[in-house]
């Protein structure tokens, strides 16, 4: 499932994803309101959530979007360069962060990284190796 509140940026997204063999995106967001909907009827395996949606926060979002759409791996797909704003994310939840301007195969890696692994371009949220 994409969460972002840029219509293009979840279509290339969806199109990223989806030249994946077997990948599909089940569902789209721009809103929280429309996550935690989707999230609970269409039970994802991966939540990719931008962290500034509009007026909302994403980080706030994580813990609530894990809970309906039990056994999903949140993913934080952002541009805020904040440390502690992925620490945070990390903390309530997100299996990782991986920056907006890394290259998609940083992304692929990361929806296909087992639990407890972690993706960023700060190294604030890597797990050991």
């Amino acid at each position: 499932m994409l969460v972002d509140d840029h219509v293009m940026v979840r279509g290339g997204l969806r199109m990223l994803i989806e030249s994946r063999a077997g990948w599909q995106v089940v569902a789209e967001a721009g809103t929280g309101r429309e996550a935690m909907a989707l999230a609970g009827s269409q039970r994802p395996d991966i939540v990719l959530l931008d962290l500034a949606l509009d007026q909302e926060n994403g980080v706030e979002l994580i813990a609530p979007l894990l809970e309906a759409a039990a056994g999903a791996k949140v993913i934080v797909l952002t541009g805020l360069r904040d440390p502690s704003v992925h620490q945070e994310a990390v903390s309530r939840g997100a299996l990782g962060v991986v920056m907006k301007d890394r290259a998609s195969e940083v992304l692929l890696k990361a929806i296909v990284l087992p639990r407890g692994g972690f993706v960023s371009s700060h190294n604030c949220c890597q797990s050991p190796s």
